[in-house]
């Protein structure tokens, strides 16, 4: 049922208070999150030695991306963290006044697929507090910022 919801309606919801609420709303979601933290115990692995994360990033943050994505570091995400085993279209990649950053995830070996619960969208999602080791930062000849990393393990592991 956790699961079911997450890739519902419940995503942004459990991961905006992860990454941004308070103690209070983080010890308020804290069932939901462990329920779904278990179901993923249960989801196989996916095969794809890469995957990849796009993200649309507002000016005014992009250098606060930039200073948590640096090269040689290790970075832990607050929430659950979705990739896709395809390159996502072109037709998703711009949104205007708004930077795209692709994440290029290599070795997701601690992910889960959930390709079973939503087919089109051949998803791959990691439990919150997850690593990863930021291998590379740069821009293509076409100006678009990629982050290369790799996946580590949970926090703590």
């Amino acid at each position: 049922m956790a699961l079911r919801r997450y890739v519902g309606e419940d995503a942004s919801t459990i991961n905006d208070t992860l990454r941004n609420g308070d103690a209070f709303d983080r010890e308020y979601m804290s069932r939901e999150v462990e329920h779904l933290r278990n179901a993923l115990d249960n989801m196989p692995t996916p095969e794809n030695p890469v995957v990849y994360r796009d993200l649309h990033v507002a000016p005014e943050n992009l250098s606060k991306l930039l200073d948590r994505y640096v090269p040689g570091e290790t970075v832990t995400e607050p929430g659950f963290t979705s990739a896709s085993k395809d390159l996502p279209p072109e037709m998703f990649g711009d949104q205007p006044g708004f930077e795209r950053v692709r994440m290029i995830i290599d070795e997701p070996k601690n992910a889960v697929d959930l390709e079973k619960l939503n087919p089109d969208e051949r998803e791959v999602l990691w439990k919150n507090d997850h690593r990863f080791a930021v291998d590379e930062v740069t821009r293509d000849s076409d100006g678009n910022l990629k982050i290369r990393l790799t996946d580590v393990g949970q926090k703590g592991e």
